[in-house]
């Protein structure tokens, strides 16, 4: 099980939801969180997966990088 600082990630069945979570950020991407994302994007890289949902916490999805 991998444990993430800046985000949220969680599988069930053929749905995988990723959840940005710095919201104080706006959730901003910085090295941390891009560097899990692009952990995440592999994770997600299998047959049982049909659908990613990314989504952010708080009130912005992304206000893009910092």
């Amino acid at each position: 099980m991998t444990t993430y600082q800046t985000l949220t990630f969680e599988q069930s069945g053929p749905v995988t939801r990723i959840v940005l979570n710095r919201p104080d950020a706006a959730n901003g991407i910085n090295d941390t969180l891009a560097a899990e994302l692009a952990d995440a994007a592999v994770r997600c890289d299998v047959a049982e997966t049909k659908v990613v949902l990314l989504t952010g916490a708080g009130r912005f999805f992304c206000a893009g990088a910092t």
